[in-house]
Parts: structure tokens; C-alpha cells; sequence
């Protein structure tokens, strides 16, 4: 009696032991034509994503060299005005001095001092030119994503063909020479040399710097993206799927559409100013709807506040959400307005945007920093020198220190 029990364990088991190992079919047990399409698809994919990388990256280091001479600009123009008042004083008490027949001795040690003064305010002066005119070099050697990925592709071509030349020579120096023998096959490492290699790569891991840690995170997801898409361009081969009519699903991770019933105007496209135009005559009032906004969430509130301005598209409170959550509290406008521009809110992206160095001539629909008491504050312009903050329209007093103009486009599917 006790041995009809184990039989049938024994049975059981091994029903089980072959339904795993039909789980376990791998999915990239693919044919000849299946690989030749997922090897094709892997290796364009794979180039296009590290060349849109590439090109993020450029865009990157330029819009981050004219933040840094932007600010050794606004240093510099803050210590000129320092040096101008402190001259300015000097020179008053010189003259209020000489006026008044102080004797000859005070009268000259204040004259040297006014001396000093202005030699520093002469220095002071033409450091100031100097940090503007590079500001402005920096302002024009930014460019936009599509000159970003012309650069990289006449990068990539011109190492096209070093590495051609380069194969060809040697082809033609190893012409005349015999060939190699193949070879020996490697022995099989033990489980203890495995353990010792892995053991090793973690530690050569574990050194790497926040840098190194990054590109190599960048390059995992390129790799993992591009053999997704092999394997789908594969898989297609042996069952082609037709496009089903009509307009596609929204993908999962793709923004809410905005609501049907609103009342917006949509703004004309215009070719210089297509950022700065508007059609209704409430988006440039106090009771049109702009969004509030919390502690560190400024940047994002503004950008959402542009669109409503330059568009009249509102965004959801959803939408706002994913923005404020993809930027984080308290980020730079470069940084932030490069991470917004991948995103479509109901057909409307940012198509360009660039600084705005002429702080005296104020337009309306720029994005624009300055301090507060609490610290940096970014905000909406509008006409008559005003600004959206905090969901109010309020006059700006304070000085800027950054601004931004934005460009936004109505692309269909």
C-alpha cells in the first residue's frame, strides 16, 4: 500500500518537470530569415538611439557652456555696479572736500582714493564687456536638436570612412602574407574560475563613477530597446500583422488627451513668432485659468502656463503631474525645457526654444528666472511688464537673470 503512493508522486512529478520545460522556450529561437531581419532591425535601431544620444549630449554641452558664461556674466555685471556706486561716492567726497577748503593734505588722500576707485570701476567695466561678449558667443553657438543630430551624423560619417581606409590598408599590407593558422579552442572555465570572474566584474563595477555608472545604464536601455525592436521585426516575418483602419491606441505611457468641449482658440502658426501670438482675449487676463503651483514646481507650472498662453491647449491636472514628476523641484530651465521637448500634449510640442539675452525689451510669452527672497523663481511674462506666479498676474520689480523663449508646434499624427 505504500508504494502505490509513491508512483503516483513520481508521475505527478514528472508532469510537472515537462510543463517548465515548456515554459522555458526561449523567444528568440528564431529562423534564418528571422535572424537576418532581427540582426537588420537591432543595428539601426541601436545606431539611431545612440546617435539621438549623441546628439542630446552636444545639445547638452552647449546649452550648459552658456548657462556657465551666463552667470560669470551676471557676476560680473553685479561687481561693475558695486564699482560704480563706490566712485561715485569717492568722487563726492572729493569734490565736497575741494568745496569746502579742506586742507591740502586731506584734500589729496581723498583724490587718491577717488583715483583708486575709478581705475577699479575702469577694471570692473571691461571685465563686464568681456563676460557679455562671450555670454552672447555661447548664446549663438547653441543649437536645436536637428543641427545637434547633423553634427553627429557628419561625425559619424567622417568616421565611416577612417574606418574603410583603414580596413583597406589592411587588406593590402596582409595581401602577400600567409595566413594565420586558427586558433586553439579555449578550455571550459571551472565553477570556481566563474565565480572568481563575476566576483571580479563586481568589484571593477562597484569602482566606477557616477559618469561611468550613467552611460552604461544609457547604453543598457539602448540595447534593451533595440533587440525589443529586432525581436518584433522578427516576429513579423513569419506573421505579418496588417494596420488596423483608422486612428492608433494611445501607448501606456503617452499623456491623457485633453477633454472634448473646451473653448480655446488654437494660435496661428506663425513662421518667426509662432510662441508669442495669441487669438483669445482672456489667455493675456488674470481670470484665464492659470495654474497654481507649489514649492519647487515653478518651472513646470510656467511651461504648462506657456502652452495655455501661446496655444490655448490647457493642460489636465494629469498632465501637470507627469511634468512636475519628470522634471523634479527646483530644476534648470535648460535642463527642464530639453526634457519637455520629447513630450505631445493633444498634438502641441515644444519645437524649439532659445535664449533671450536683450533684457530690456520685454516680450511677452517668455519663460524667465529671477530671485526671491525664497530663492530662484521662474515665471510667465505678459505685456506691460507682468508676470503669472503663483496662479496670479503680478508686475515683475525684480531683476532678470534669465530668459527663454519658447516655440511651440501643432504636429498631426
Amino acid at each position: 500500500m505504500a508504494r502505490k503512493p509513491k508512483a503516483k508522486t513520481k508521475a505527478k512529478h514528472s508532469r510537472k518537470s515537462k510543463v517548465k520545460t515548456k515554459a522555458k522556450a526561449k523567444p528568440n529561437a528564431l529562423s534564418a530569415a528571422q535572424r537576418k531581419v532581427f540582426s537588420a532591425t537591432k543595428s539601426a535601431v541601436a545606431a539611431k538611439l545612440n546617435m539621438q544620444n549623441a546628439a542630446r549630449a552636444y545639445r547638452g554641452a552647449r546649452l550648459g557652456a552658456f548657462s556657465a558664461a551666463a552667470a560669470k556674466y551676471r557676476a560680473a555685471n553685479r561687481s561693475r555696479a558695486s564699482a560704480s556706486i563706490a566712485a561715485n561716492a569717492a568722487n563726492q567726497s572729493m569734490r565736497q572736500a575741494v568745496y569746502s577748503h579742506q586742507n591740502a593734505s586731506l584734500v589729496a588722500r581723498i583724490r587718491a582714493d577717488s583715483g583708486l576707485h575709478k581705475k577699479a570701476l575702469g577694471k570692473a567695466t571691461s571685465i563686464q564687456k568681456s563676460r557679455l561678449a562671450g555670454a552672447n558667443k555661447a548664446a549663438v553657438q547653441t543649437v536645436t536638436f536637428s543641427q545637434a543630430m547633423a553634427h553627429e551624423k557628419t561625425l559619424a560619417a567622417a568616421s565611416a570612412r577612417r574606418s574603410a581606409a583603414a580596413k583597406r590598408a589592411k587588406a593590402a599590407k596582409a595581401k602577400g602574407k600567409p595566413k594565420k593558422t586558427a586558433a586553439p579552442a579555449r578550455a571550459k572555465l571551472s565553477s570556481k574560475a566563474k565565480a572568481a570572474k563575476a566576483k571580479a566584474a563586481t568589484a571593477k563595477a562597484a569602482k566606477r563613477t557616477p559618469a561611468q555608472r550613467a552611460s552604461a545604464a544609457r547604453q543598457a536601455s539602448v540595447n534593451a530597446r533595440a533587440t525589443a525592436a529586432g525581436l518584433a521585426a522578427a516576429q513579423s516575418v513569419k506573421a505579418p500583422v496588417k494596420a488596423a483602419k483608422g486612428r492608433a491606441a494611445p501607448s501606456p505611457g503617452s499623456m491623457p488627451p485633453r477633454p472634448q468641449g473646451t473653448t480655446w482658440t488654437p494660435a496661428p502658426v506663425s513662421s518667426a513668432h509662432r510662441g508669442y501670438m495669441w487669438t483669445h482675449a482672456r489667455i493675456d487676463s488674470e481670470d484665464a485659468g492659470w495654474f497654481q503651483q507649489a514649492d519647487g514646481e515653478c518651472v513646470a507650472v510656467a511651461i504648462a502656463n506657456s502652452l495655455l498662453f501661446a496655444t490655448g491647449h490647457r493642460m489636465l491636472q494629469e498632465e501637470l503631474d507627469l511634468v512636475t514628476e519628470l522634471l523634479g523641484r527646483f530644476p534648470s530651465m535648460p535642463l527642464a525645457l530639453d526634457q519637455v521637448k520629447y513630450h505631445k500634449w493633444d498634438g502641441w510640442i515644444l519645437h524649439d526654444y532659445s535664449p533671450y539675452l536683450d533684457k530690456w525689451h520685454w516680450l511677452p510669452g517668455m519663460l524667465v528666472g529671477y530671485e526671491v527672497p525664497t530663492g530662484p523663481h521662474a515665471a510667465l511674462t505678459l505685456t506691460r511688464r507682468r508676470v503669472v506666479s503663483w496662479g496670479e498676474v503680478m508686475h515683475c520689480r525684480e531683476a532678470i537673470e534669465e530668459a527663454w523663449m519658447l516655440d511651440w508646434e501643432l504636429k498631426s499624427e
